[in-house]
């Protein structure tokens, strides 16, 4: 028996189906019910992959920069539209959270006000500004030390130095350490 070389070039459909373009059959090689017939995800990688393999390194690693940047940009760009949408729901329902940046920290903080528990809500303020009390007071600016301060005046802490951070521990353990 002969074998006869198989070739396999990939296209992109409008659609975003990948097609695989099956030529020439060997021994145990599948006959072709058309000019054009649908590859497995692995079967293209693995074709993506030789064929990657095959290029100059002048060019792997300019094309790996590019899709790495833009991937990149991809994961930020998804977290900044998706921390503005929160931002903009949370003061829809009449919430300030204009101090609060983090994606961590409005999810963490839309699931307390989807519960529609106030109490959870403060709890769940409480706690983000407790997380970021020790960091703000070791490596913050003057602006978010007097930002902490406020909100924590407000809750009837006194934070004025390092070690009321040790009354600001035992106000949260007094409050919210409550077997559920």
């Amino acid at each position: 028996a002969t074998m006869m070389a198989t070739t396999m070039t990939t296209t992109m459909t409008r659609g975003g189906v990948c097609r695989a373009n099956v030529r020439g059959r060997g021994r145990g090689a599948a006959r072709s019910t058309g000019p054009t017939v649908r590859a497995s995800t692995h079967a293209v990688a693995m074709h993506v992959i030789a064929d990657v393999a095959k290029a100059d390194d002048s060019v792997i690693g300019p094309a790996v920069c590019v899709v790495s940047a833009l991937y990149i940009g991809q994961v930020f760009w998804n977290g900044s539209r998706e921390i503005l949408a929160i931002t903009k729901e949370l003061e829809g329902k009449g919430y300030d959270v204009s101090a609060i940046q983090k994606l961590k920290e409005l999810k963490f903080l839309k699931r307390a006000v989807d519960t529609g528990n106030k109490g959870e809500v403060q709890e769940a303020f409480d706690k983000i500004w407790f997380a970021r009390a020790k960091t703000i007071a070791a490596t913050g600016d003057i602006m978010q030390v007097r930002r902490m301060q406020e909100y924590w005046r407000k809750r009837g802490v006194r934070v004025k130095e390092l070690r009321d951070l040790d009354d600001l521990q035992a106000f949260m353990v007094k409050k919210y350490n409550k077997k559920r």
